[in-house]
């Protein structure tokens, strides 16, 4: 089981503290030579959701959500998705999203060589922008799969609600 998606937000929030306080010591190092710990803001553990049950509409807090254990051939979590309206993120059956969607651990460098994801006639854009178009295309996979990690919860917490 993975850690809830506020937990992975927390510690991703965490780490992005780390990494700027580490770069303004290295910084201040570089110009002074005298290295200076930088104290670190304290980060509490976020909120995602507006209410108990509701689905986290945060996108640059989805992106932060990196691991998944969801199970997108759960009849039940299909039905439970499709009724909160989070079920299309996944693209539509055999397509190349879903398949990104459904096997998780599917990693960038696997995306950009994708051609089906490519943009139309890539000779004609930059190598920039043909970057900067793949980049955007995986966060919105990013994303749909933090969406669906966050719905696999709740569809959890639901189920075990109902139980006696």
């Amino acid at each position: 089981m993975v850690p809830s998606i506020e937990s992975q937000i927390h510690q991703a929030l965490v780490e992005k503290e780390e990494l700027r306080c580490r770069e303004i010591e290295e910084n201040n190092l570089r110009q002074t030579g005298v290295h200076k710990r930088i104290k670190r803001r304290k980060i509490t553990m976020p909120k995602v959701r507006l209410g108990e049950c509701a689905i986290c509409q945060e996108p640059d807090l989805l992106l932060m959500v990196s691991q998944y254990d969801y199970d997108l051939e759960d009849r039940g979590f299909q039905d439970y998705c499709i009724g909160r309206g989070v079920f299309h993120v996944t693209g539509s059956e055999g397509s190349k999203r879903r398949e990104y969607m459904q096997n998780y651990d599917k990693p960038y460098s696997d995306f950009v060589n994708e051609s089906l994801f490519w943009p139309d006639k890539p000779r004609a854009h930059s190598t920039i922008e043909v970057r900067e178009y793949m980049d955007t295309q995986w966060k919105i996979i990013c994303i749909g799969r933090g969406k669906l990690q966050d719905c696999w919860q709740l569809y959890r917490k639901a189920q075990s609600d109902k139980r006696p």
